[in-house]
């Protein structure tokens, strides 16, 4: 997996409306780069069709909305994207939107959108954000080391412009980790249970529970939310099929934390109540001492006295 930790700083991206409608198509474009993605709803298909560059090889993903535990995406290049979406919106039906990805200077052939779609699909399934509709991954080619040096700087990219547009389907779920932690280092936060934990911890999009962690299986109301959200997970393969353990094989995303506490406690309660620090502080507590320590400072305080999960820059 590619080290994304020197990713996370300040960084400029332009957003263009050609419509004028957020909702409509839009693209997105770092400044000083020629790669653009544009974020196209189905219904306006055609609007990026008239567009000269749909003419361009491609890097693209058919996404569908979320409907069980995890949302579609179907991943493909093309030496054309107005033909091949042209394809797509007459045999496949499920996707609702498409995000594509072009050089603006032409200088993508199919070597480029080629390898950057075997990359692209092993990264979305070890990511497991999504369910990857791809059969295979795509055709593995040997290309010269200057053209692969360029695509893993194009696909890094492209992974950030996806993101910022709504479809982070190149994104680890966690990153970066903490500074200074180790695997002798405790952090995060933790339930535990007789002989087991499970681990995890709090971020921009919601609640991580991480890999490995296990608990045993709590009693479920019959026909309730916990047993049905166990189920689909199982069906995902991000819980192993265990009658006994909740036993986490990959890392997972609660968008909703509450969800995980449904999980693993098998009724509603609030997650920032149940998860605890090392320490045995629970989330809410660690966050709103965080809170506290901020608001005790003047405003455009030094960057040691701002909030620790906020960024260095202020706007």
């Amino acid at each position: 997996m590619r080290d994304t930790s020197s990713r996370f700083q300040p960084q400029v991206i332009e957003i263009f409306l050609p419509q004028g409608d957020p909702k409509s198509l839009r693209r997105a474009k770092f400044p000083t780069q020629n790669i653009a993605v544009y974020d196209i709803p189905r219904s306006q298909l055609g609007l990026f069709l008239t567009n000269p560059s749909s003419q361009s090889p491609a890097l693209y993903f058919l996404i569908a909305d979320k409907a069980g535990s995890l949302p579609r995406c179907y991943i493909g290049q093309t030496d054309n994207a107005r033909r091949r979406l042209g394809e797509h919106e007459a045999g496949k039906s499920f996707w609702s939107r498409a995000l594509v990805a072009i050089s603006t200077d032409d200088t993508w052939a199919s070597t480029h959108v080629t390898y950057l779609e075997h990359e692209a699909i092993l990264a979305a399934r070890k990511m497991k954000r999504y369910s990857i509709e791809n059969s295979d991954n795509g055709s593995k080619r040997n290309v010269p080391d200057t053209i692969a040096a360029i695509c893993d700087l194009h696909f890094d990219t492209v992974a950030v412009l996806l993101a910022t547009l709504g479809q982070p389907v190149l994104e680890p779920i966690f990153g970066p980790f903490p500074p200074g932690t180790g695997s002798t280092t405790p952090w995060g936060y933790f339930v535990n249970g007789p002989g087991s934990t499970a681990h995890g911890d709090f971020g921009p999009e919601g609640l991580v529970v991480f890999k490995g962690s296990r608990l045993p299986v709590p009693r479920y109301k019959t026909g309730g939310p916990g047993k049905a959200l166990r189920r689909r997970l199982i069906e995902a393969e991000v819980l192993a099929d265990d009658e006994k353990e909740n036993r986490f094989l990959a890392d997972y995303l609660f968008s909703v934390p509450d969800d995980s506490a449904l999980l693993l406690t098998g009724k509603p309660q609030q997650a920032a109540r149940l998860w605890a620090d090392a320490q045995g502080r629970t989330y809410e507590e660690v966050w709103m001492a965080r809170i506290d320590a901020v608001m005790s400072q003047p405003p455009g305080g030094t960057a040691e006295e701002k909030h620790p999960d906020e960024p260095g820059v202020w706007l």
